[in-house]
């Protein structure tokens, strides 16, 4: 096992990297959004259920998390970074009563991701290009829908935990209209909640779970977790979607 920390621009990649022989066509790549917050989860799942994937259907995975120079698990930059343009924002009251930080940087930072974060792993590390994952939780799982709906080309696979889809609904489902007519890709989607989340996170993410999957556009799945809160279900669905992804069935 290869753990790194590289400072990049504005921000901090941690990278893990199986010290096993790549494939021939190279390693799936996980990139992580809030890579503070989630990078050990994440690898340290891929590290632990790949050494018998057999069994647990967890295959060995390049895990890229972006994150932010510091400590903090969740960087104040987020905001901008991973929210859409806000021509139509309709945000609720934030909770401490300030107002919400800019935002509106998506754009600019799917730009990042594909003009020098993705090529600094691909430098460095055994990628297969065709097998990219990209995962968010919260905002950032608001901003891999929006990566699935407007650079769908960019990753195959897409895990979306408690998107914050309040943001702006009105331009989110304008843009998933566009996809759901337009894109002509083969995509997989997961989304999970938390059954003791805010009851507008846990309807709308089942209701654009039923709207994708009644499309038949992309093989979608989508979890309720019993008993789960806003950062507690993280790491309990974790496994189920990393399995999904990594299905080979059609």
């Amino acid at each position: 096992m290869t753990q790194q920390q590289y400072q990049l621009e504005d921000y901090e990649l941690f990278i893990y990297s199986p010290d096993i022989a790549p494939p021939s066509d190279g390693f799936p790549v996980l990139y992580v959004l809030d890579g503070n917050a989630f990078f050990h989860t994440v690898s340290d799942l891929i590290r632990l259920q790949s050494r018998r994937q057999e069994k647990t259907g967890v295959i060995p995975a390049i895990v890229c998390a972006v994150g932010y120079p510091g400590d903090a698990p969740f960087h104040p930059k987020r905001f901008w970074d991973y929210t859409p343009p806000q021509d139509t924002l309709h945000a609720p009251k934030r909770p401490n009563g300030q107002p919400w930080p800019a935002s509106g940087g998506a754009d600019q930072f799917l730009r990042t991701m594909e003009e020098v974060v993705k090529p600094f792993v691909e430098a460095h590390y055994p990628v297969n290009r065709l097998s990219q994952t990209l995962f968010g939780h919260s905002l950032g799982g608001l901003l891999t829908l929006y990566a699935l709906y407007t650079k769908s080309d960019a990753y195959q696979h897409y895990i979306a935990i408690s998107p914050s889809l309040w943001w702006n609904r009105s331009l989110m489902r304008g843009l998933e209209h566009d996809y759901l007519i337009c894109s002509a890709d083969h995509h997989r989607l997961f989304m999970a909640v938390g059954s003791e989340e805010k009851e507008y996170l846990i309807q709308d993410a089942a209701e654009l779970f039923a709207r994708l999957y009644d499309s038949s556009k992309i093989q979608v799945e989508f979890m309720e977790a019993f008993g789960e809160n806003h950062l507690s279900v993280v790491p309990t669905v974790m496994s189920q979607a990393l399995r999904f992804v990594n299905r080979e069935d059609g």
